[in-house]
């Protein structure tokens, strides 16, 4: 047996098999850990199936390369725990016998027969050794390309992910893993391909490449949205200074608590800011509220007892604080306008007109039939009140928005 040539290939076989063992028995483990499950299942199957191509054992290629796709860490498969864990299964007894059927052989030397009638046999002709070479600057670019739009690619299916409501913690132990993983392995897999010198230190390389490449990502990301919280601040500064320098301290200082203040401060805003900005504002928050996340109906039911509680991930937060400071530049640039008695009175009745759509039994003015109502009846009811206020024209969209807010 090779030893040295069959070490690699058993060490990621039976790593790969112990770490599917892992993951079946995982009942909650977070998502890194499945992550690197697939990346480690993923960068076996790949290794085991370059072996079976240069060994020209076409079937085992096939398996190999098509379990490499099925664990890839970039583009996710997503199934039931109940298939993964037959599947995992499957793959240990594909991992196994791969690491079993896929082990170099060592060749028998081919021995001298004994001369026969004075004719001598020719030696057998040496096997040609494998030659390995140092890669092209034409290789280098291409692969680096094909790296770097893997990354690409990574960074964005997680961002979206983000968006849709998976935790900062969650987004980032999966980019961590695939990120600095995949470099590796592709890295790795290229050079065995390729047959390039050291492919152990491009792989490495790769590994360095992505960790650094993650860091100043990481970085830049801070820098961007530093910068963008100052504007916001310094935009809601101009309206209201004592807020901007309360949202500066954070919730723990002292005085007035931080929700009422802002509840006041912006009740103010939207009974100045011009109707359009008051109008973008509402769209905008009732868009946070309704996005996907883990706990829609507790948002909604938040946003229907006027606490405040949306419960925001960190992207939705930036959302809203973004939607803020928009409103109170707004505000700020519209010079104080005063609302006259005559306006004040049209916006009740465009409001009234309004409830009585989404609530012709009166319930939301009885305090003891509104307690009845379920999460689903009060999110449903919020619901339909925002579909109402965005159909009505600006003008007398935003007015009813004004009363609402001041009643």
């Amino acid at each position: 047996m090779k030893l040295k040539e069959n070490a690699f290939l058993w060490f990621l076989t039976g790593f790969g098999a112990v770490a599917l063992a892992l993951a079946i028995n995982a009942d909650r483990a977070s998502a890194g850990f499945f992550v690197a499950v697939r990346a480690v299942v993923c960068f076996a199957s790949a290794y085991a199936g370059v072996r079976a191509y240069q060994t020209k054992r076409e079937v085992w290629t096939w398996l190999l390369g098509a379990n490499a796709a099925l664990y890839n860490p970039f583009i996710l498969v997503r199934l039931t725990r109940e298939i993964w864990n037959v599947v995992g299964l499957a793959d240990i007894a594909l991992l196994v016998a791969a690491g079993i059927v896929l082990s170099a052989r060592e060749e028998r030397p081919a021995h001298l027969s004994e001369p026969s009638s004075g004719t001598l046999t020719v030696p057998a002709v040496p096997a040609k050794e494998k030659e390995y070479r140092t890669p092209s600057r034409t290789e280098l670019a291409i692969w680096l390309s094909l790296l770097f739009l893997c990354l690409a690619g990574v960074f964005l299916s997680q961002y979206y992910a983000y968006i849709e409501g998976t935790t900062q913690t969650e987004a980032q132990n999966r980019t961590l893993g695939s990120a600095t993983l995949g470099f590796a392995f592709w890295a790795y897999i290229i050079a065995r391909v390729r047959r390039w010198r050291r492919p152990g230190r491009i792989a490495l390389g790769g590994f360095v490449a992505g960790l650094v490449t993650l860091f100043l990502a990481s970085a830049v990301g801070g820098y961007t949205k530093g910068t963008e919280m100052t504007g916001i601040l310094a935009s809601i500064e101009q309206f209201d200074p004592a807020l901007a320098a309360r949202l500066k301290a954070g919730a723990d200082a002292r005085g007035v608590p931080l929700p009422t203040m802002m509840s006041r401060s912006l009740s103010r805003a939207i009974a100045q800011a011009p109707d359009t900005a008051v109008i973008r504002f509402m769209e905008e928050r009732f868009a946070i509220i309704q996005s996907n996340s883990p706990a829609p109906l507790a948002r909604c039911v938040a946003a229907f007892n006027g606490s405040g509680d949306f419960q925001l991930n960190t992207h939705e937060q930036l959302r809203m604080m973004r939607a803020l400071g928009n409103l109170y530049s707004a505000a700020a640039a519209a010079h104080g306008t005063s609302t006259t008695d005559a306006q004040h009175s049209a916006a009740m009745a465009s409001l009234t007109a309004v409830y009585k759509k989404i609530d012709p039994d009166g319930i939301l003015g009885d305090d003891e039939k509104r307690g009845t109502l379920s999460e689903q009846q009060k999110c449903a009811m919020y619901t339909r009140l925002m579909h109402e206020l965005q159909s009505l024209p600006p003008k007398e969209g935003a007015a009813a928005i004004r009363a609402m807010m001041a009643s």
